[in-house]
């Protein structure tokens, strides 16, 4: 995944902030980022092959170190973490769990 795919979600923090709920903890900040990173390597890969745990977790840590600091403490909703569970996309997480 190249860096500027990651820029969108440097804009999740702002709606976290906004929203009623309560402060995102480490646990649900590492759910996000992990599906984000799965989505985006479902999208990525060309193949239905199993998936390459170095690969993902190049992935996971490219988006962890956009995510994580504008996350953790920031308001989070439970729709919002229903939401990213059930996103087919991460376009869909972007655009509709942090509206």
């Amino acid at each position: 995944m190249r860096a500027t795919k990651l820029v969108p979600y440097l804009a999740l923090g702002a709606p976290l902030l906004l929203a009623c709920g309560r402060p995102a903890t480490q646990k649900d900040c590492e759910e996000i980022v992990n599906r984000v990173a799965a989505l985006e390597y479902q999208e990525a890969s060309k193949d239905k092959d199993p998936i390459d745990p170095d690969r993902l977790e190049t992935i996971q840590a490219r988006v962890h170190n956009v995510m994580m600091k504008d996350c953790v403490g920031k308001r989070i909703t439970e729709d919002a973490l229903r939401c990213v569970r059930q996103a087919r996309t991460s376009a869909e997480i972007r655009e509709k769990c942090f509206d």
